[in-house]
């Protein structure tokens, strides 16, 4: 394990190639925020179209207040200036709908846009798709991505990671991202809630996975509402009864 790395926090890769749980080296925190990694798929089913320049962009995550698209090129962030008014269309499921978003922030490789003056329809849509229950119904296994690392993705950036004893199957560690928000548990430092936005990092990539560096700024205490949305997407997924319970008495504050 590198020095710069805290030997109390088992967040870390599992080998050179692995995408599983990693704190940065340091856990450097940047305005109060903490470096943390997670895998993403490069193929995402939610998408936004530009009206500006008809170019299509994948969604990265979705809340009810807004998303994050992930940028097809480095010089995409000149179309984007924090502040910007644009309109496009969000394509959810099936549906295709027009919206306007305002530009809250931009990194290399994403901008984080947020809903103005959303039609009726369309955050019906929106809540419906992020629904915990709809969620969790969504929620699949992944390939592993390292020993003894179980990774489940659902859609608009829920990921779900485990690391767990090789032998004994006991989870010793887990990340959870999912709308905006993302938690953290583990036997040494115990349990964490707060929000995410992207870095500025670049990321890395494994074929159709890439692993992007998440910037996380904790809360004073684990809050209650996040652990009740994390807990009821995991309720509803697909799940082995013995692992979901396991899950939801480590999100039990």
């Amino acid at each position: 394990m590198p020095k710069s790395q805290n030997p109390d926090d088992p967040s870390k890769s599992t080998n050179g190639n692995s995408a599983g749980i990693h704190a940065a080296e340091g856990m450097s925190n940047i305005r109060n925020y903490e470096k943390r990694q997670m895998p993403r798929i490069m193929l995402a089913k939610e998408q936004f179209r530009l009206n500006e320049n008809g170019r299509i962009y994948g969604v990265t995550d979705l809340s009810k207040t807004g998303m994050a698209i992930r940028l097809l090129a480095p010089d995409d962030g000149f179309i984007f200036p924090v502040g910007r008014v644009h309109d496009g269309i969000l394509r959810l499921q099936e549906e295709k709908l027009p919206l306007k978003v305002k530009v809250r922030h931009v990194t290399r490789e994403t901008v984080g846009l947020e809903f103005k003056d959303c039609d009726p329809a369309l955050l019906k849509l929106i809540n419906e798709f992020t629904d915990p229950v709809s969620l969790g119904k969504e929620i699949r296994e992944m390939p592993p991505v390292g020993s003894g690392v179980l990774w489940f993705h659902g859609p608009t950036g829920t990921d779900l990671i485990c690391r767990c004893d090789t032998n004994t199957k006991e989870i010793l560690e887990l990340a959870y991202s999912l709308l905006g928000n993302y938690i953290h548990w583990s036997k040494s430092v115990g349990l964490r809630t707060g929000v995410s936005r992207p870095s500025n990092e670049p990321h890395r990539d494994f074929g159709v996975v890439h692993v992007d560096t998440l910037l996380v700024k904790n809360d004073e205490n684990p809050d209650p509402e996040k652990l009740n949305i994390a807990r009821a997407v995991i309720e509803n997924a697909d799940f082995p009864q013995d692992f979901c319970n396991k899950l939801t008495t480590i999100l039990t504050d």
